[in-house]
Order: C-alpha cells, then structure tokens, then sequence
C-alpha cells in the first residue's frame, strides 16, 4: 500500500453531520420492541472521566441524544481510574472512552473488539467479523489481508459496536533551530536522542 488504509479504502459509517431521521427510526423500533411509548420514559447513564476535556464532550452528547431523541441522558463524572475500572468490569450503559493503536495496521483497532479480546469492554461478539479478523491474520497476501480488514470494519461499524466521535490530534511547536527530534507515530511521546540546536 502506497497510502494509509483510511485513503486506500475510504468508508464512511454514517453522515459526520448525523442523520437524526434515521436516528428516530431506530429509537421507535427500540421503544417498540421495550413496549415504551414516550421517548421521555428512557433514561440513560453516560459515564465519563472527570476531567473538563471529557465534560465538555459529554455535555454535547448530552444535549445532541437529548435535543433529537428526547430521551434523557444523566451524566456520570468520575475519576479516571473509576471510569476504567467500571469499563473494564461492563458496569456502565453508555461510556466515553479511546484507544490508540500500538502500530499503524488497522488490525491494532480492529483486534480490540474481537470476541475474545481482553479489550473489548463492549462485549461486542459478531462471529462473521471474528471469521474475517482470523482470515486477515491467516493471510500471507498484502492486498487480501486489507482488503478483508476493510470489510470487517464495515461489519463492525454497521453493527454500531461503538460510535468513533473523533480522532484525536495535538499539534507540536518546535523552535526553528531545533532539529532532529522525532516522535511515535501516535501519542506523546517524544525522541530527544538525535536532537540539536544550531
């Protein structure tokens, strides 16, 4: 692959701008199926860390499910080591949490909602992703193996295994006459062993 796997296989699970037509649909099929009849009736708790980064993100959430769904959304703010504890053990009904990859390979995102992942705080199991997951690992041609990640992220992401809301960048400011410095493909960290100042 010449470009990254987002620009070789460009795939969009739903409009950036939302599709709040759709979202009711789903929402009346749900309040069906629990025999709810007022949108007002559901209550749900979003858990995220304490911090005012995270409090901002769940307050847009908040008033956006709010504002087009009309259901009530109570926010959960708590430590981070709390919020990862009650992740990790599934004591949680909706939660703002990341990942970041390990390498640039799909199959670093990818492997964490795998039936058996150790990462899969979802309990997300679709035995037709974890088929095409072992294919993608199994395969000895390049173009295959992306060609079959691709499709499970469609699976995935057509499932609504989670909802992916932003891909997080931090711009660096690097005085001119320092060279040499380089970083991590993602994250923080930074390379200081080959840096200079003229």
């Amino acid at each position: 692959m010449e470009k990254t796997f987002g620009e070789e296989y460009p795939y969009e699970a739903f409009p950036i701008e939302g599709d709040v037509d759709l979202a009711k649909e789903y929402l009346a099929k749900a309040m069906e199926e629990m025999q709810i009849g007022d949108p007002c009736e559901i209550e749900v708790e979003l858990l995220t860390s304490d911090t005012e980064r995270t409090k901002k993100e769940a307050e847009v959430i908040q008033a956006l499910l709010q504002d087009a769904l009309g259901i009530t959304i109570h926010v959960n703010l708590v430590p981070r080591a709390d919020r990862l504890s009650r992740e990790n053990s599934g004591n949680y009904q909706m939660v703002v949490s990341g990942i970041q990859p390990d390498y640039p390979d799909p199959i670093s995102f990818l492997e964490s909602w795998e039936t058996t992942s150790p990462y899969n705080h979802t309990n997300y199991s679709n035995p037709d992703y974890d088929a095409l997951l072992q294919e993608a690992y199994q395969s000895g041609d390049a173009k295959h193996r992306m060609d079959t990640l691709a499709e499970a992220e469609k699976v995935f992401m057509e499932d609504g295994g989670l909802v992916p809301l932003q891909y997080r960048r931090n711009a660096k400011l690097v005085n001119k006459d320092v060279t040499g410095i380089t970083n991590y493909f993602c994250g923080y960290d930074l390379n200081f062993m080959y840096g200079d100042v003229k």
